[in-house]
């Protein structure tokens, strides 16, 4: 019953989701090979970690650019086709940077003899050229999903279905993270995709790009040729308004007829009937003007929630595998991915039931307090400090769905007016590379001071459960978030 509105929308529906798989299936490859690939060609800790500094400080300041431009001409395949193509170019110049500085005599040399180069270390060259090639794809990753979720909306909000679309895009962003941490481990990619890289130092890393690549070009043509970018068809320009005021002045007209007939004796209810439909009138207009009031306080509210709801899942992302160690923690986030995607097949009903911010506001508190409980693992015995933390893993993927669903129909309801649609998406997509720079700058800080990785998310949990529950309480008092039952 939740689902049905979509059944009418499919194929153009699901390529659209695509865009989704193939983000975070690139996201989550890259985080995978990106740091073990640099520190094996001998690149400094700090060098490496300039990278997650550099790329959301620039996205910072590109997203919200990008909404604006794209609701400006009211269309979205030319960005996803644009983004693409861009991030296609930086996969290529990382996979290419050893082999095409090598190739051209740049190879980093220790003696004076050929003979005597250390072929594990690499050039500045390379460095700066795979670093140049891993940020712009990995920006245009974090971009790619305003225009995509611009684009669900504009096919899904005609035919009722926003909730529901939203919840499907994400559970196509769980498929494509699963995907890529099984893609990672599996023998397909570690022998060089059934020895085609055999030969190259880097199989691993060339195998796993060479799947985001087929991932993200099968995305890009499913958009193209199946769904038509008409643009939003909801603008805000209500008839209703319009032909109110066309009333408004007939009513006005009305009122100095009947006080010209009063002089000729006519009696004066007629114009304190006019007079009262006037007001009604003019109250019905004050009232959709203030339905379509643009809320600065709850945008800054609901940023503030994501962007500490988004430190723990960065945190997840840098240091669970480290902290779990490379095998056992990739088996943890593979269960978070597969808890995420059945939580999205409950998500609609649950927003119906409950209303879309209460179900955003308990899930974030639930995820900060996961964090929190990380705190407790080294206390058990030995059994329990290897379950706890996988439990902990998998259903921080409950949060994961809600997250990445749930802020943007919260935010949907604060501003409604679908010709900003693409730039209310990048005002909450902008908290992902806030998350992204706070995380960098300190959570190696944290785990240095307190002695474990586990600290980070520690720290990171009471950081998230303050502000959520200090927010929520704000928000819920002031009537800021949606109270609506009904899913946006």
């Amino acid at each position: 019953q939740h689902w049905q509105p979509l059944f009418a929308l499919g194929a153009p529906l699901l390529a659209i989701c695509t865009i989704g798989s193939a983000v975070e299936f690139c996201w989550a490859a890259g985080e995978a090979v990106l740091v073990p690939y640099l520190s094996k060609h001998g690149v400094r800790q700090w060098v490496v970690s300039t990278i997650y500094l550099a790329n959301p400080t620039l996205g910072l300041c590109i997203q919200p650019r990008l909404g604006a431009w794209s609701d400006r001409i009211n269309s979205r395949v030319p960005f996803v086709i644009a983004l693409s193509l861009i991030a296609l170019m930086g996969i290529a110049a990382l996979m290419s940077a050893i082999p095409l500085t090598r190739a051209l005599g740049l190879s980093y040399a220790r003696g004076e003899d050929d003979d005597e180069r250390d072929a594990s270390i690499i050039s500045p060259m390379a460095i700066a050229m795979a670093f140049l090639g891993f940020g712009a794809a990995d920006i245009c990753f974090d971009c790619l999903l305003i225009p995509g979720r611009a684009l669900l909306d504009d096919v899904a909000v005609p035919a009722g279905g926003s909730g529901q679309a939203n919840a499907l895009f994400t559970g196509f962003q769980m498929c494509g993270r699963l995907s890529a941490l099984l893609v990672g481990s599996s023998s397909w990619t570690t022998s060089g995709l059934w020895g085609l890289f055999k030969d190259y130092t880097d199989a691993h890393l060339n195998a796993c790009f060479t799947v985001c690549a087929l991932f993200l070009m099968t995305s890009m043509l499913s958009v193209v040729l199946l769904v038509d970018d008409r643009g939003s068809t909801f603008t805000f320009n209500p008839s209703d308004s319009e032909s109110e005021t066309a009333e408004m002045n007939d009513v006005r007209s009305d009122e100095s007829q009947t006080l010209q007939s009063t002089l000729l004796g006519q009696t004066i209810s007629n114009y304190h009937s006019n007079l009262s439909r006037a007001d009604s009138i003019t109250s019905g207009q004050n009232k959709a003007s203030e339905n379509w009031t643009y809320k600065p306080d709850a945008c800054s509210l609901l940023y503030a929630v994501q962007s500490v709801g988004w430190l723990g899942v960065c945190a997840q992302s840098f240091f669970w595998t480290s902290w779990r160690g490379e095998v056992v923690g990739c088996i943890d986030l593979a269960l978070q991915a597969a808890i995420g995607m059945a939580t999205v097949v409950f998500l609609p009903r649950a927003n119906a039931s409950c209303g879309a911010a209460f179900v955003w506001c308990s899930s974030e508190l639930f995820f900060h307090l996961l964090m929190i409980s990380v705190v407790l693992v080294p206390l058990g015995d030995e059994y329990t400090r290897s379950v706890t933390p996988r439990i902990i893993g998998a259903l921080s993927g409950i949060n994961y769905a809600v997250h990445a669903t749930n802020a943007l129909l919260v935010a949907a309801d604060i501003v409604p007016d679908q010709t900003k649609r693409a730039r209310t998406i990048a005002m909450v997509n902008n908290a992902l590379p806030t998350g992204q720079l706070i995380t960098a700058l300190s959570g190696g800080a944290i785990a240095q001071y307190f002695g474990g990785f586990e600290y980070v998310f520690v720290c990171y949990g009471i950081i998230g459960a303050l502000i959520t529950s200090v927010v929520w309480a704000y928000s819920s008092r002031h009537n800021l978030f949606s109270t609506n039952n009904e899913v946006p």
